[in-house]
This record gives structure tokens, sequence and C-alpha cells, in this order.
């Protein structure tokens, strides 16, 4: 200190040559040379780092996009760690920021800091418990349980649990009429067969059901094309019933006299026992629907004079 001869205002100045940005970036090779396209950054997922994102699966798309993006002769760490923050953002973008600078200097390093900020263990613990207690509602077809069962797996890529526990938990909540449906198809249970092979039985018998509505209280199924719990034939039987009824319904309807359910059908023009639009005499005549509503009562009325008519 006693040589250093700088000033007190030199000592204090910035220094600009400082690297602002969190990421390190690791060094290029001599023949590597690339740059981000506009393309490739405008179809990038975004992440805006709201309650509702799930970061798992923005971590996933971002990888898909870049297996194919990577230039030859450009490593992972390269590419990942310019590529990310774009990525990001609002409050996600905004919190890159807040790190020293050359702190990330991997790709790892990336992924780590970012699941600690936006996947922390509380959202972790809930979301493992949510795997192992899980359990299949009463209405609830195989088909909706089993992507249920794996979208919650997916939102949880850390979950610790094997295969076969998985399959475990997922069989024991099981309602009672998949159940026997599942061990009937696996011979006793899906012990029998390996993981992978349990896998596939349960996605081919959930995937049979995909064609049904929800199940009933009784437990049959709503058939999808029909929208009711009867065969065709059962639903055919119905339509013609209901059919029937409608009609009978008009014709009480439209009859006089003899104690009908409702007023006889009159034409305005010749108190004839049709509607207006069908009048013969209108027809014969020429005359329109709009121009009778224009015409006095009594002209209309004359055809009829026992009807107060002159």
């Amino acid at each position: 200190m006693a040589n250093d001869t700088r000033t007190i205002r030199h000592l204090r100045a910035r220094n600009y040559d400082e690297q602002p940005l969190c990421i390190a970036y690791p060094p290029m090779g001599a023949n590597a040379n690339f740059e981000l396209k506009e393309f490739f950054i405008h179809n990038l997922s975004k992440f805006y780092g709201h309650a509702g994102n799930d970061p798992n699966h923005h971590l996933s798309e971002f990888h898909m996009m870049c297996e194919g993006a990577v230039p030859n002769g450009v490593t992972e760490d390269q590419f990942k760690l310019r590529a990310f923050p774009f990525s990001l953002q609002d409050a996600a973008k905004d919190w890159l920021f807040y790190f020293p600078s050359n702190s990330i200097a991997t790709w790892k390093d990336m992924k780590a800091t970012f699941l600690e900020k936006f996947y922390p263990d509380s959202r972790h613990n809930h979301a493992k418990k949510a795997i192992t207690t899980v359990e299949q509602e009463v209405d609830e077809t195989l088909y909706d349980y089993w992507e249920r069962f794996k979208q919650l797996v997916a939102q949880c890529p850390y979950h610790g649990l094997s295969g076969d526990d998985l399959l475990v938990n997922f069989c024991q909540a099981l309602t009672q009429q998949d159940q026997r449906l599942v061990n009937a198809s696996t011979g006793g249970g899906v012990d029998n067969y390996s993981v992978a092979d349990s896998n596939d039985i349960i996605e081919r018998l959930a995937s049979s059901t995909r064609n049904y509505g929800r199940k009933q209280d009784g437990g049959s199924m709503n058939f999808s094309s029909v929208g009711a719990s009867f065969s065709p034939t059962q639903k055919l039987e119905n339509d013609v019933s209901h059919l029937k009824q409608f009609v009978a319904s008009l014709v009480n309807k439209n009859q006089d006299g003899g104690g009908g359910q409702g007023p006889q059908i009159e034409c305005g023009f010749c108190q004839g026992p049709h509607p207006i639009e069908t009048c013969p005499i209108m027809i014969e005549e020429g005359i329109e629907v709009e121009n009778v509503s224009a015409m006095g009562h009594g002209n209309y009325n004359s055809r009829n004079p026992s009807r107060g008519g002159y």
C-alpha cells in the first residue's frame, strides 16, 4: 500500500471489465463457432416462474429442443448455457440476474440451481406423496386413472421409487372391479410379470376402456356413442317409445272437442283447421302472410259471416 501511488478516486472507480452475468460460459475450441438461430430462440418453450408452471416439464421441453440443434464440435454445456436464458421470462428471467457473476459454470449447476428455486423440497415432497397415496375414484375409468397416475409420476421425476413400487401403488388403489380385471388379465396379479410387461398389459387394458364414459354407481359404463348405459338395441327401443309419446302429444294438442288437451289450429285468414301458412285460399289468390297482418279484421273475416263478417 505504501508504494501504491493511485489516487483514491482511481481506487474507487468502477471496474467495467467485470462480467455481470452469473453464467461463466465454457471456452470454445479453436474451430468451434456457432450462433443461436432466431428460429430456435423463438420456438423455445417459455418459463415464467408462476406458481402453476412445471419446472420439470420445462426442462424436458428445453432438452428436446436442444437435442437436434447442438452443432458439431460444440458441447452440451457450451450450447445449453447460452440457450437457456432465452427460455426464461418475467420473474424467472429476473431471478437469473440475482446470482454473483461467474457462479454457474456447467449445465448441471444451472439445472440444480433452477430446480432449487422453482422446485423446492416442499413441492417435491408434496408431488411424491401424491404418487404414493393416489386412489382411483369410484366413477373413474381405468384409462382415466392410468393417465392421471402417469401424469403424477412425470411431474415428480426424482421420486426415487422403483418400477415395481410404482406398479404396487397403482394396483393397490384400484377399485374392486378393475382389480378383478387386472388380476384376470395377468393370471392372478402383476407379480407374475416383469415391470415392463405389466406396464404393457395395464396400458392395453386402459386403452380398451377409453371409449367408455364415466362409471355409474352400479359399476356399468356409458357407451360413448349413445351417451347412456344401454345396449344399442335397448337404446333404439327407448328412442322409438319416446318418439311415439311425442307424436301422440302433438295429435292430442291439435285435436278439438272430445276432451282434447290443446286448442285446435285455426287459420287466421279463413278460420279453417290449418295453419295460416298453408291456407289454400291465400295460396290460390297469391296473398302473403305479411300482407294479412296489415289487413283489417273485417276484410278477411267477411269470408266467414257466421263469425261477425259482413
